[in-house]
């Protein structure tokens, strides 16, 4: 099984993350740049390192697209979307 990576991409003033799996490269959703969030994700980022970040207290806006990364109810809508793939 592949592990899921989180990577980023930049657009105008967007920041849109997608999901790397077993399915391929899923989007997820879209956001307002943020220096801070598109630093932290432009190399892209496992699923384990989001569960260990640890700083969640220092910048509210990368805690809330973290959560939103980590939400197991969004993903499963957005793979839903993708591929009609079910759990």
């Amino acid at each position: 099984m592949k592990k899921n990576k989180f990577v980023v991409t930049k657009s105008n003033d967007q920041i849109h993350f997608y999901l790397i799996c077993e399915l391929g490269r899923v989007y997820l959703f879209s956001e307002a740049f943020h220096k801070a969030v598109f630093d932290y994700f432009r190399k892209g980022r496992a699923e384990n390192e989001l569960y260990r970040f640890r700083q969640y207290e220092r910048n509210p806006r990368l805690t809330r697209t973290i959560a939103r990364c980590l939400n197991p109810t969004f993903r499963k809508y957005a793979m839903e979307e993708y591929a009609g793939y079910e759990f």
